[in-house]
């Protein structure tokens, strides 16, 4: 008898090491937050070259918006997502039968369902010559094995070199009211943390405008030519953007929020329209931002990631 039970104790503890290493298995075959980001940019690039909108537009949740340098004013919903890709991919757009490629450069989990990532793109038409190419910055939600964009928000790099007084004179687009959804009670300390970066730019204070940024903040923006990380990092380029001959020399910044939601406890997303004016009062550049940003514990809000850029329309092609 204690023979039988000897070898059926040594059966059990075999088919709990087993379950016990099934059960690891399983979990570490779970894909991380990194691999999921990346899964969905291959994907989105994939649809991109079927010209595929509805697919596109099914990567955002239902209540994602799509903020790009292309457009004047973002993209609410998926029925309007769709409608910039049928856009893009229609006979005689500029973009029609562009290769799009992208690189995913950092990907920073927020909470157990919501990450932020940042990286690069470019796209090229059919003869590979470089179209435009630029920065994204977006936010996804994670539905169970599903990730989805809440935020696309990707801009052109903008060579500050070049002539910009077609800026003053472009047509501008009129915005819908603004909708501030579920974080209306978090608008007060977001227009302080704006007014606060406005007063930045006024000042060409390089440090006041990265205090409002997070310790792993990340600045994204279309003046600039890589990410900038960190607060030190974040007020090194600053400088550059405020130095003597720079367009944004002396510049006045101009914000209107259009957007604002609450993603988790303390994280929330918004975007909106910006414009910069020279000394002269004349427009230098106008365009659109979406940011990521965090509740403190005194309640005011800071940047995780601003990203921002200049409209690249097609004002700006004839202008050449």
């Amino acid at each position: 008898m204690r023979g039988h039970t000897l070898i059926w104790n040594i059966l059990a503890a075999a088919a709990l090491l087993m379950a016990l290493t099934s059960g690891i298995s399983a979990q570490s075959a779970e894909p991380t937050m990194q691999e999921r980001v990346v899964a969905n940019v291959n994907t989105f690039l994939k649809l991109w070259q079927a010209a595929d909108a509805e697919g596109l537009s099914n990567l955002f949740a239902e209540d994602g918006v799509r903020v790009i340098s292309s457009q004047q004013l973002p993209a609410v919903g998926r029925a309007a997502i769709r409608k910039t890709f049928e856009d893009t991919f229609a006979e005689g757009s500029p973009f029609a039968g562009a290769t799009l490629t992208a690189k995913v450069h950092r990907v920073l989990p927020l909470s157990d369902t919501i990450v932020i990532g940042d990286g690069t793109w470019v796209l090229s038409d059919k003869a590979g010559a470089v179209v435009l190419k630029g920065k994204w910055g977006n936010a996804f939600r994670a539905t169970g094995s599903e990730l989805h964009l809440v935020m696309e928000s990707a801009h052109a790099d903008i060579d500050l070199s070049k002539d910009r007084s077609w800026y003053a004179t472009a047509h501008r687009e009129t915005p819908a009211p603004a909708n501030y959804g579920n974080a209306e009670k978090l608008l007060g300390a977001f227009q302080r943390s704006a007014d606060r970066y406005i007063a930045a730019v006024r000042m060409q204070s390089a440090g006041a405008l990265a205090a409002e940024f997070t310790a792993d903040g990340v600045r994204v923006v279309s003046s600039l030519p890589a990410a900038s990380r960190g607060k030190a990092a974040i007020a090194k380029t600053a400088r550059a953007e405020f130095a003597k001959g720079s367009p944004f020399e002396q510049a006045t910044l101009g914000v209107t929020i259009l957007g604002l939601r609450s993603l988790a406890p303390g994280i929330l997303i918004g975007n909106g329209l910006w414009e910069a004016k020279g000394p002269d009062g004349g427009v230098v550049e106008f365009g659109q931002w979406g940011n990521v940003m965090k509740v403190q514990n005194d309640g005011e809000i800071k940047f995780i990631m601003e990203s921002a850029g200049g409209y690249v329309g097609p004002e700006q092609s004839e202008a050449k």
